[in-house]
């Protein structure tokens, strides 16, 4: 039996952890070729000199790893003090133009302005959801998905399936509509975190603590609000006070959470309660 890598990134992200790896398969008698640094690995007794190769090789990949994480975030950082988003652009209401500024998208844009004066006007989440659900109103995660989709065609390539949801069939969700409100760049505000990349790290991203910060943009930009200063105000007041009737205390644990799937978007059911005073 042989497994084929295009390099040794694909097997592990660090030297330790693909010496580990390569271990592992030779004690089950599974032969390993790396392509792009063209290494066989085999079950059968190899000399030193190839041990003491491998090793070296699986740090330089490991290097590379690292070199190659600080090269992509310092073009991050290049192309946000050039105008570009920086990842910004991937909020609802925002793009790249063809010279790679960040812009507003006039038809979403609406759409956001909408929403605050819904939500500060005293609708909930839901309810907005409902209302641009029922008119058609396409969600950001579909709309972008859509674009991509369309790109692939356009590059004749096959589309891509997506097996956890219907693309058709994404809506909007009260979880993607509240991160909208309280994104800062709908008053103008670009405000960037960047941390030192740790590409060996396994823990998820979003799970790490205490990341060292490298670099902080923020910046005002008139020709990117969308809504004013009071209506942005008016409906942080109300996120604030809706967070703070909440009782994060309280732990409702259900075994069937994980197998429940919303026949409309596709994600998992979430649990809640509430007390009625009698």
């Amino acid at each position: 039996t042989c497994v084929l890598f295009s390099e040794f990134s694909r097997l592990a992200r660090n030297a330790t952890e693909l010496l580990e790896q390569v271990n592992f398969f030779r004690e089950r008698k599974i032969d390993l070729y790396f392509e792009k640094q063209d290494v066989w690995v085999t079950d059968k007794k190899t000399d030193l000199g190839s041990t003491i190769l491998l090793h070296v090789l699986a740090v330089m990949s490991s290097y590379e790893i690292e070199l190659f994480a600080e090269r992509s975030l310092s073009g991050k950082i290049n192309k946000l003090q050039a105008g570009g988003g920086g990842g910004i652009e991937f909020a609802y209401g925002y793009k790249l133009n063809e010279a790679k500024k960040l812009v507003k998208i006039d038809d979403e844009a609406q759409v956001v302005e909408r929403i605050f004066t819904e939500y500060a006007n005293g609708k909930s989440s839901i309810q907005i959801c409902d209302i641009l659900n029922a008119e058609g109103v396409p969600s950001p995660y579909k709309k972008r998905l859509g674009e991509k989709r369309e790109e692939r065609r356009r590059q004749g390539l096959d589309e891509k399936e997506y097996k956890r949801f219907d693309l058709d069939e994404l809506m909007w969700r009260p979880s993607s509509l509240n991160r909208l409100m309280h994104n800062e760049i709908y008053i103008g505000k670009k405000n960037v975190i960047f941390h030192k990349p740790d590409p060996t790290n396994p823990v998820p991203v979003d799970k790490r603590k205490d990341r060292e910060v490298v670099f902080e943009y923020n910046e005002y930009d008139e020709n990117l609000r969308i809504i004013s200063d009071e209506l942005w105000y008016a409906v942080q007041d109300r996120l604030l006070k809706a967070s703070y009737n909440k009782n994060n205390a309280v732990k409702r644990e259900n075994l069937l959470k994980a197998l429940m799937v919303c026949g409309e978007c596709g994600s998992n059911f979430s649990v809640s309660g509430s007390t009625v005073n009698s």
